[in-house]
């Protein structure tokens, strides 16, 4: 009896042991003694931390566009943008008759002059867009005019045309915070050899996009099936680009500071959007303001006024982004 007792009491030892290493082995413990998580649970860590990145982005982006806004009101880019639009209105027959020599030279004249109209006529309108024609015209050298006459002419056409970039050079030193440099004579010459190497960059592109239109159309003509959208968004993206490498070289060489390209990049992307977004909403509000039949025959120069004006607002506020972007990454690298 008392070996039964004994087997049946070693038995209930054995049977407790394989229970409670049971109960062990359904609830694994990590060695703090917190359960391990199931693996439902892991998907709404993943989704936290995602959210939580994602309110962090938004609450960056919110704060960027307010210091950009804020720094756009705080340095005049209104007072900045009527003193532009006005050497532009003086600067622009000069600008477009060295670019429409320059893509000429590949081109020929009358088609690059072409080009021109076209674009001017889509941004301004046609009134616009044959006053401002009728002024490049007569800008334009006479090919039978006298050697003086040619070499004053076309100094004429240069003092003209780095007119505006002198005064958007002096604009975005503002913004980006910089006192120029005094030089006397040879800053002034320097000054005009950068303004007149962005005319001629002007030129470049204006070519650009006479070729990367033509290229488009020939592309429709042949290949009607990927006409419609597909041309539409081809037309965009060469639109795109062309503004992007504009804006950058402007943000780049301008500015009397030295600014990584990394940072040109980005604002230059920026801006070559909302001047996308903007230039169709600036052509909407042209065509509906009834400017032509408001000012009579000052209507087309009046436009014109309003379009370099907003447009400008757009380049301000591009360069506002660059300089909060470039200053919020310098920062983050120091705490870093």
């Amino acid at each position: 009896m008392r070996e039964s007792a004994d087997a049946h009491a070693t038995r209930a030892q054995l049977l407790q042991r394989s229970v409670t290493a049971g109960k062990r082995r359904a609830a694994p413990r990590r060695r703090s003694g917190t359960p391990l998580a199931p693996c439902s649970a892991m998907p709404l860590a993943s989704t936290h931390t995602s959210s939580f990145s994602l309110r962090r982005g938004l609450r960056e982006t919110v704060s960027v566009v307010r210091e950009t806004a804020t720094a756009w009101w705080r340095d005049d880019s209104l007072q900045l943008g009527a003193a532009l639009a006005y050497y532009t209105i003086f600067s622009l027959a000069p600008v477009l008759v060295v670019a429409i020599g320059v893509a000429g030279l590949v081109l020929g004249e009358d088609t690059a002059r072409a080009g021109v109209a076209r674009q001017l006529e889509s941004a301004l309108g046609p009134d616009a867009a044959r006053a401002v024609d009728g002024v490049v015209e007569k800008a334009s050298l006479d090919p039978d005019a006298s050697a003086s006459a040619t070499a004053i002419g076309l100094g004429t056409i240069l003092l003209g045309a780095t007119g505006a970039f002198g005064q958007l050079q002096r604009a975005l030193n503002r913004i980006w915070e910089v006192e120029p440099p005094r030089g006397g004579v040879a800053r002034l010459v320097k000054r005009r050899l950068v303004s007149f190497g962005a005319v001629l960059f002007v030129g470049l592109l204006l070519l650009a996009s006479l070729l990367a239109s033509a290229a488009i159309a020939a592309i429709g003509s042949y290949m009607p099936e990927f006409a419609g959208p597909a041309i539409s968004l081809a037309r965009f993206a060469a639109s795109f680009a062309i503004a992007v490498v504009l804006f950058a070289v402007i943000y780049k060489l301008l500015p009397d500071c030295a600014i990584a390209w990394s940072d040109v990049w980005v604002g230059a992307a920026v801006t070559a959007l909302l001047f996308e977004v903007g230039k169709s909403a600036i052509a909407f509000y042209l065509g509906r303001a009834g400017v032509v039949s408001m000012y009579g025959a000052a209507g087309s120069v009046v436009m014109l006024l309003l379009w370099v004006y907003y447009s400008t607002q757009i380049l301000f506020l591009g360069a506002e982004f660059t300089q909060v972007w470039a200053r919020r990454r310098r920062e983050a690298a120091e705490a870093a």
